[in-house]
């Protein structure tokens, strides 16, 4: 039964039943306000459902983003094959790549930059995972929420959500909609040891994704990108007296001398030129094409250290590539020293 109370002419509280659902519309020119399990929600004249945020869940969260790699460090390109915080879910046609949105004709630019995918089967999509062991506040029997906008090419489904290592889920509601869809996973209880934000389509088809923020607490919120601290811990002679000589980058592991969660790196190079040639000292980003950011340049005198420092980004595996010199194998010696990291806060 309904119940008012009025006390000296004012109303002073309104008792309501609680809803299992989401009222009927109201007529034009009206809004309803209703209750449910958790909350108090709204309803307007053309039946758009907002529910009101109480201060108290906001203070009982986290407004920490705990999405990594996003914005990407890359223009263009394959985030997968990078290895760059994002994953492919099954072999899509197009991995998910990081892509101007000014660039995909027909998509709305609200966003700079978003994650194309095209999936040539059912449950083919994109993810990222949080392993509770690395990360500073994701940990099992806390609630994850997280927020996305997403955008289905040519009515294919699109599902965002939140899986555990033991299966447990929870799913968004499906996009179908040519239009940037603002999705919410609410409230996800963490389980195992891992959790993944995966995306994916119902069949073949393309979609976008901006990740908004995913956070600890009960709702999603759009939130400013994660942030990276440094750590000053010195790791010597990562790499100690090797040649430099060869034509191709190799790979430079950092993971036993930085963090799961590092992404860019700060190194100490020092070259022993033993020959009257010399050779550049070279690194780049693992996975890139460029040249490369020559560190130590070529030496011409004998016998003598040069040394330099500098910083580099590095893959979700803290990977980078180096390389002594263009030229064949000689008797120089190449050391790297680990000065500090910076890792996802």
């Amino acid at each position: 039964m309904a119940e008012v109370n009025i006390n000296a002419g004012e109303i002073s509280s309104v008792r309501f039943n609680e809803q299992a659902g989401d009222v009927s519309t109201p007529a034009a020119g009206y809004w309803s306000e209703y209750f449910k399990a958790d909350g108090p929600y709204v309803i307007d004249e053309d039946g758009a459902v907002s529910q009101i945020q109480l201060l108290s869940a906001i203070q009982a969260g986290q407004l920490a983003n705990e999405i990594k790699g996003w914005p990407p460090i890359v223009n263009t390109g394959s985030l997968n094959a990078l290895n760059l915080w994002w994953d492919s879910v099954g072999t899509p046609s197009t991995a998910p790549s990081v892509v101007a949105v000014s660039g995909e004709g027909g998509v709305t630019e609200t966003y700079e930059q978003a994650i194309k995918v095209v999936t040539d089967a059912a449950s083919e999509g994109m993810s990222q995972t949080w392993t509770y062991a690395d990360e500073p506040r994701i940990k099992s029997g806390r609630k994850l929420s997280a927020l996305l906008a997403i955008w289905s090419v040519s009515s294919v489904s699109v599902t965002a959500k939140l899986v555990n290592s033991d299966a447990s889920e929870t799913a968004a509601s499906a996009v179908t909609a040519a239009a940037w869809t603002v999705v919410e996973i609410p409230n996800h209880t963490l389980a195992g040891t891992t959790c993944a934000l995966q995306v994916t389509a119902a069949a073949a088809g393309t979609f976008y994704v901006v990740p908004l923020g995913a956070n600890i607490g009960a709702r999603g919120m759009p939130l400013p990108p994660r942030n990276l601290v440094y750590k000053n811990v010195i790791t010597a002679s990562v790499l100690n007296g090797v040649d430099g000589g060869g034509a191709d980058f190799a790979d430079l592991d950092f993971t036993a001398s930085t963090s799961p969660l590092a992404a860019i790196v700060n190194i100490a190079v020092a070259y022993k030129n033993t020959t009257a040639a010399g050779r550049n000292v070279v690194v780049r980003r693992n996975g890139d094409t460029a040249a490369g950011f020559v560190c130590i340049s070529n030496q011409t005198t004998g016998n003598f250290y040069s040394r330099n420092t500098f910083t580099c980004a590095m893959d979700d595996a803290q990977i980078l590539e180096w390389k002594g010199s263009s030229e064949a194998a000689d008797t120089e010696t190449i050391y790297f020293d680990v000065l500090g990291w910076w890792e996802w806060a």
